[in-house]
């Protein structure tokens, strides 16, 4: 799951030039006063201090989150699993407003950008005027019927939890279409994701035709 939002944002960000140096950096490791900030609960002094670590746009995202994400708590947690037991690098627990990382497989760039990106999506969802609240509605509300779980039927913000950590929700949305779309829900959902980040890098939204040219390589 955490790999196939990873690549969006990363072919969202190749589709600048000025970005693909850029995105190499996403497969460095974290600053180990990155990780000390984390573990000590400072989310915000961590994104800056990997702020300071980056050059380019993904200092730029870093920061941008650092300032969005203020009131997102964080935690390191000595093998963190899921509600069936299951093993996890990161999650973001939506009650709590907590992004945690796992002390052994989380602390990463990948993890992290993932689990901040999933804390945005979720805390930008109390904006119901918000594009990305309207879109991930209109998503939600076009699959629920179709969906044969409980979880991720019963609110939007179940849903979008569902759809960026949930391997098998995720094999759901990929199989579903909406509005005569050649797009699936999945590719649907990822693309307007990759469009909010667009939008704290500074950039211009894309259109959702692009998705399907992002979709065929990575979903």
């Amino acid at each position: 799951a955490r790999q196939t939002m990873d690549r969006e944002i990363i072919k969202q960000m190749e589709q600048n030039p000025e970005l693909r140096r850029d995105s190499a950096q996403l497969s460095q490791p974290l600053h180990p006063e990155v990780m000390s900030l984390l573990k000590q609960g400072d989310l915000s002094g961590a994104l800056l201090k990997f702020a300071g670590n980056m050059t380019g746009r993904n200092a730029r995202i870093a920061r941008a989150l650092a300032s969005a994400l203020k009131g997102v708590k964080v935690e390191v947690v000595d093998n963190l699993r899921n509600d069936k037991n299951e093993g996890l690098a990161g999650d973001f627990d939506r009650a709590s407003n907590t992004v945690r990382l796992d002390m052994n497989t989380g602390l990463n760039v990948h993890t992290l950008i993932h689990e901040v990106v999933h804390a945005l999506t979720v805390n930008t969802l109390s904006n119901k005027s918000h594009p990305l609240t309207k879109r991930l509605n209109d998503i939600f509300n076009a699959v629920k019927g179709q969906l044969d779980t409980a979880y991720g039927t019963q609110s939007l913000e179940e849903f979008v939890s569902e759809a960026m950590s949930n391997p098998e929700f995720q094999a759901k949305l990929a199989g579903m279409y909406t509005d005569a779309k050649p797009i699936s829900a999945l590719k649907q959902f990822f693309h307007a994701v990759g469009n909010l980040v667009r939008n704290v890098l500074g950039m211009d939204p894309t259109a959702l035709g692009s998705a399907l040219e992002i979709g065929r390589a990575h979903v």
